[in-house]
C-alpha cells in the first residue's frame, strides 16, 4: 500500500502531457509551469532508423570487395612465384658456377634498338659463363630502381643498354659496391663508350661483355649527384635541355640546337675556389667538368682526361671571336682544344667549387641529362669507386 501511495504522489507532482510531435514536461511546485525539455520524436526516429541501401549498391560493394580480395591473392601468388624462381636460379648459379648478369634496357635511347639488342643478346651472349635476365625501363629514373633491386638479388654484373643518361641512372646505384657495371651503347652521343673504346656495334659490345675484363674507375660527386662521364654548366647545359625536350635523336638535332643558340648566348664570369687557395676568375661560354674526354660524337673537350687518375678536368671554354671560330671548332673536332689557350683553359683538380659572379642560375647537365639550373656547384672526385667492364687493351 505504501508503494502505491508514493507512486500516486509522484504522478501528482510530475505531470506529463503528450503533444502530437513533442513531449512537454511541467513541474507543478514552480509558480508558473515551465517547459524544461522538448524532444522532436520524428527527428529522433528518423536518425535512429538505418537507411537501407538499394540492392544494386549493396551488390556493387560486395563485388568490389571480392575483386579487391582476388587481386591481393593474385599479387601474393605472383610474388611467391617470383621468389621461388629467384631461389631456383640462385641454386642453379651456385651449382653451375655461372655469373648472374642483368640487362636493363632503355627502349627510348638513341634511335631505338630494343628488339635487335634482345635478339643479339640471346644469340651472342656466352651462356657457359652467364645466367641472364632482361628488364625494360618504363620511365626516367626507373633504371636506378631496377639496378638497386638487381644488386639486392645478388647480381654479379648489371649491364646498361642505352645512352650516357641510362648508364648514369644504373651506375650511381653501384658506386662503392662490388657489382660490376657493363654497358651496350645505343644512345645518341655515346661519349663514355667512345672514351672507354667500347664498340657502338651491339654484337662487338657483347663480345666485350663476354670477355669479363673489368677495371675500377673514378666517379664524380657534383653537389649531391653522381656523375660518371661528364657534366656541364652554361651553354652545353642549355643544349642538353633543348635536346631532352625534343622527340628527335641523333647527331643532327644536337647540331641544330648548337647552331641555333650559339650566336645569342652570352659568356659569363665564373669563380673557382680550392681549399686554402685564392679564388680564380674566368670568362667562359661554358664550364665542362670532365671525368672522361668527350661530350659524345667524338667531340673531345678534354682529350687528356683520365678516369683513373683521381682528378677531374675543369674546362673553361671561351666563346671565340668571328675570326677564330673556324680555328677553335677545328681544334675541338680534332682533339686539340687543350692546346689552344685562347679557346679554353683547363684545370685538373680533385675538389673545388665553381659559382657565377652575377648569381644567375644557369642550365646544367650531368652525363647529358639536364638537372635543375644552378649558380653554384661543388665537385669532388670519388677515386676507384666503380667497377666497369672494358676491352682488355684499355687504360
Amino acid at each position: 500500500m505504501e508503494k502505491e501511495e508514493i507512486g500516486n504522489q509522484n504522478e501528482e507532482n510530475l505531470q506529463v502531457e503528450k503533444a502530437p510531435e513533442m513531449i512537454r514536461i511541467e513541474v507543478p511546485h514552480l509558480k508558473a509551469p515551465t517547459i524544461v525539455g522538448r524532444v522532436d520524436l520524428d527527428a529522433i526516429n528518423t536518425k535512429l532508423k538505418p537507411k537501407k541501401k538499394p540492392f544494386e549498391a549493396v551488390l556493387k560493394e560486395r563485388e568490389e570487395r571480392f575483386r579487391a580480395t582476388k587481386e591481393k591473392q593474385a599479387e601474393f601468388k605472383e610474388k611467391r612465384k617470383e621468389k621461388r624462381k629467384r631461389q631456383s636460379r640462385q641454386k642453379e648459379l651456385n651449382t653451375t658456377g655461372k655469373k648472374k648478369i642483368v640487362f636493363i634496357i632503355n627502349p627510348r635511347a638513341g634511335i631505338g634498338h630494343y628488339k635487335r639488342v634482345v635478339r643479339l643478346l640471346k644469340k651472342r651472349l656466352d651462356l657457359t659463363k652467364y645466367f641472364y635476365e632482361f628488364f625494360q625501363t618504363q620511365y626516367r629514373g626507373h633504371g636506378h630502381v631496377l639496378a638497386i633491386q638487381a644488386a639486392r638479388e645478388r647480381a654479379d654484373i648489371i649491364v646498361a643498354v642505352g645512352g650516357d643518361g641510362t648508364i648514369n641512372e644504373i651506375a650511381k646505384a653501384l658506386v662503392g659496391k662490388r657489382v660490376v657495371l657493363g654497358f651496350i651503347p645505343t644512345g645518341s652521343g655515346n661519349g663514355l663508350a667512345h672514351h672507354l673504346q667500347i664498340p657502338t656495334r651491339i654484337s662487338k659490345a657483347i663480345q666485350v661483355i663476354n670477355s669479363g675484363h673489368s677495371v675500377s674507375i673514378d666517379t664524380l660527386k657534383i653537389n649531391d649527384k653522381i656523375c660518371i662521364s661528364i657534366a656541364g654548366l652554361g651553354f652545353d647545359g642549355l643544349v642538353a635541355e633543348l635536346f631532352d625536350r625534343s622527340s628527335r635523336r641523333g647527331f643532327f638535332p644536337y647540331l641544330y640546337y648548337v647552331t641555333k643558340n650559339y650566336i645569342s648566348y652570352k659568356p659569363r664570369i665564373y669563380f673557382i675556389e680550392e681549399k686554402e687557395k685564392e679564388r680564380e676568375v674566368y670568362e667562359a661560354m661554358l664550364v665542362s667538368i670532365a671525368n672522361s674526354s668527350q661530350w659524345g660524337f667524338n667531340v673531345k673537350v678534354s682529350p687528356e682526361a683520365s678516369m683513373e687518375d683521381g682528378y677531374a678536368d675543369i674546362c673553361f671554354v671561351k666563346k671565340p671571336s668571328f675570326f677564330r671560330f673556324l680555328f677553335s671548332t677545328t681544334a675541338l673536332l680534332t682533339g686539340n682544344l687543350h692546346k689552344d689557350k685562347k679557346a679554353a683553359h683547363i684545370r685538373r683538380l680533385s675538389e673545388c667549387t665553381i659559382y657565377t659572379k652575377d648569381g644567375i642560375k644557369l642550365p646544367c647537365h650531368i652525363d647529358g641529362d639536364p638537372i635543375e639550373r644552378q649558380n653554384k656547384i661543388t665537385i669532388k672526385v670519388l677515386p676507384k669507386s666503380l667497377q666497369i667492364i672494358t676491352p682488355k687493351k684499355l687504360l
